[in-house]
């Protein structure tokens, strides 16, 4: 149920609650009861806790015995997601879904810890403690920077996502062609040189990233943001029922075993805007797929799902199955 100005995360969590690790993680009830001592300790009463909330909701969502479902009480506490939101305003579904996950991956580290200030420190000192968590192991990747200088050295270096984000080329149509904007290499050198560690002298190099480590369940974004306008890019760029990511990985990646991922979960942006407009989700349960319209969900075809010009959250690939329920 739309509860005003809030189909940017409903299409979110529609699509949230549907991935089977994150789902059966919160109906365990791990966080619903209070326990004993500081490592333990879970929120007072009031007070905003991630993993409380995120339990509710979940638990919440599939004993549901209504038609409609209402995220009213969640969303009461955004503010607390994100201190740049406010209930009742349009928000950017791709801001509200890095925001929501990285508030579960902190609160994860504080429990295991016990200690916020703890959990601040360490993450400060070691910014990889963060991949320790349950949101990590599911949406976490590495990318891999590469340097080739022409002496032969090879500097490298990672970087961590929860989201793969991609440009959108002029000229590019579908999704691996903006995979391979991403990991097409480019030329230093003239002025744009490149100081080698190694040799400690400036010279010709080639430079390109490629993804490291794949994730479980692969969140790709379309960067539909203009450079030049308020208004958003609206090339329509096609995307597979299946995607293998292997020819966008190093060669020598230690993860290569699973790379092929099934599309389950979409969200599109109906607006030439960015700033405003609305937003759906479609969501795959077995064959059949579903348009989740707020309050109205409607089954629909596989052909419809994959006609769809799709926004910032745009694809959700995953190695696991959708959980297996009626709701």
């Amino acid at each position: 149920r739309n509860v005003g100005n809030s189909c940017f995360a409903n299409s979110v969590l529609q699509c949230l609650l549907h991935i089977e690790p994150f789902a059966n993680y919160f109906l365990k009830s791990r966080h619903s009861e209070p326990a004993s001592g500081a490592k333990g300790k879970r929120s007072s009463r009031g007070e905003w806790c991630p993993l409380s909330h995120t339990e509710q909701l979940v638990q919440s969502y599939y004993q549901h015995d209504k038609k409609v479902f209402s995220p009213r009480s969640f969303l009461l506490h955004i503010e607390d997601i994100g201190k740049h939101f406010c209930f009742g305003d349009q928000e950017d579904a791709h801001d509200f879904l890095v925001e929501l996950l990285d508030s579960i991956q902190e609160a994860l580290v504080v429990d295991a810890i016990g200690s916020k200030a703890a959990a601040k420190r360490l993450k400060r000192e070691d910014p990889r403690s963060q991949e320790t968590t349950l949101i990590w192991q599911i949406f976490g990747g590495h990318t891999r920077g590469e340097v080739n200088c022409d002496c032969g050295y090879v500097s490298k270096t990672f970087q961590g996502f929860l989201t793969l984000e991609l440009q959108i080329p002029h000229g590019i149509r579908s999704l691996e062609g903006a995979l391979e904007a991403f990991t097409q290499g480019e030329e230093l050198s003239g002025d744009n040189q490149y100081k080698c560690d190694s040799c400690k002298q400036w010279r010709d190099a080639e430079q390109r990233t490629v993804v490291d480590i794949a994730p479980n369940v692969l969140m790709i974004a379309l960067k539909r943001f203009s450079y030049f306008g308020f208004g958003k890019i609206t090339t329509h760029v096609a995307f597979p029922e299946t995607l293998d990511l292997a020819p966008y990985m190093a060669e020598d990646a230690t993860d290569q075993d699973e790379t092929e991922y099934s599309l389950y979960a979409v969200i599109v942006h109906i607006s030439p805007f960015s700033s405003a407009g609305h937003y759906i989700s479609f969501v795959r349960r077995g064959s059949q797929w579903f348009k989740c319209d707020d309050s109205s969900i409607t089954a629909v075809s596989e052909k419809t799902v994959m006609s769809q010009n799709v926004y910032v959250v745009c694809l959700f690939y995953s190695l696991y199955l959708p959980i297996r329920s009626e709701k």
